[in-house]
């Protein structure tokens, strides 16, 4: 049911709720255009709201602003990719709510560009291009993550539980990245990403498709498959990652820094999956299923299009267009800095949960022992 506006309740929601439960209300609103095209006032206090949020965020570091942030950019970007229903999405191309995510991305871009520096990469061409990206990802390797450590020797299996719902949001998304990567691209690298899509896709088999194959994992280990509630799982560092990898694919401009972010997602998933998928079995996850199909499938599929996204996408555009060759590398920049991030909150997501699960083992087969 759509939220009838009025001005009270309007300006009730703008005055005395958070930025994340304000945008939603106006996503799901009757005539929103219509509504603050005759209240200019109560959407110019929106704006405020928005530019005082973030520069709480963004400026003071604001642990709650932080989140308010990326959980109303959460909020906006899945307008584009959340299932279509009649009525739901008329305020989709909303002039009002895309000033709210002009807002909200202009301070975090202010941001991420203080921490990522101008780097000289116009004199590599070609391969030595493509070398430089490989050696960022090396020297600032995930898969040397402590967490990974952690999921490999020490994790029980509430732990894994813990890390399959705050992985899943991304997981199940990553097909809609690969979606708007294909959107009028060049000719010449369509047939890589479109082979990234046609695995994505299960190469047609509806069982083998890789959402399919991560929704098995909650199927089988009986987690709940409620979005709203995963989403809720996850803390701003973990909407931050997300939101990255959306507002490169979904806006033009970022096109070349989404082949940075997305470069870096293939390149590094092989190896953080070997260790995980070490980890799962450790603890009896997928000795006897197929639960870990996901997993392992990236591990062999991820390494072929690691090399597949520099060499068939990356060198033929930066031969073409060399002047793309700085946002690449910031894509490369950014998509790691909100990957350590990630990990590094998650991990003390884990270790803050050992505590209360420590008076539990596991049985190689994966049976709960209350130790008293």
């Amino acid at each position: 049911m759509r939220n009838k506006l009025s001005q009270d309740n309007v300006s009730y929601v703008v005055n005395n709720t958070g930025l994340a439960d304000c945008v939603r209300y106006l996503i799901n609103a009757a005539d929103l255009e219509l509504f603050f095209t005759e209240n200019p006032a109560l959407f110019n206090a929106l704006i405020n709201k928005s530019k005082s949020v973030a520069a709480d965020a963004i400026i003071s570091g604001n642990e709650h602003s932080l989140y308010e942030l990326h959980r109303s950019l959460f909020e906006l970007y899945n307008m584009n990719i959340r299932e279509p229903r009649p009525g739901q999405d008329d305020n989709h191309s909303s002039a009002f709510l895309m000033s709210v995510r002009n807002t909200l991305e202009g301070y975090v871009e202010q941001q991420e560009s203080k921490q990522v520096e101008k780097f000289d990469v116009e004199h590599l061409d070609g391969q030595d291009f493509l070398n430089h990206i490989k050696e960022i990802w090396k020297s600032n390797s995930t898969p040397e993550h402590e967490i990974f450590h952690f999921m490999e020797h020490k994790a029980n299996r509430a732990q894994f539980n813990t890390y399959f719902k705050n992985d899943y949001m991304l997981n199940i998304r990553f097909y809609d990245l690969i979606v708007y990567s294909l959107i009028g691209i060049d000719e010449e690298v369509r047939p890589e990403v479109a082979e990234n899509f046609w695995d994505e896709v299960g190469k047609g088999n509806p069982a083998h498709t890789h959402v399919r194959l991560y929704k098995n994992i909650f199927d089988e280990l009986g987690l709940s498959l409620d979005e709203s509630m995963l989403s809720d799982e996850l803390n701003w560092q973990a909407l931050e990652g997300y939101n990255l990898l959306m507002r490169h694919v979904i806006n033009r401009k970022n096109y070349f820094k989404s082949l940075g972010s997305l470069a870096i997602t293939e390149l590094a998933d092989p190896q953080q999956y070997e260790r995980f998928v070490a980890g799962c079995k450790r603890v009896g996850l997928g000795e006897n299923s197929q639960l870990l199909q996901y997993y392992e499938e990236h591990i062999s599929v991820d390494t072929i299009h690691g090399d597949g996204w520099l060499n068939n996408v990356i060198l033929p555009l930066i031969t073409k267009y060399p002047e793309a060759k700085q946002d690449i590398i910031f894509g490369c920049y950014v998509r790691l800095n909100t990957s350590k991030a990630y990990w590094d909150s998650l991990y003390q997501k884990l270790l803050a949960q050992e505590s209360s699960t420590s008076a539990i083992q596991y049985t190689p087969s994966g049976e709960a022992l209350i130790l008293s």
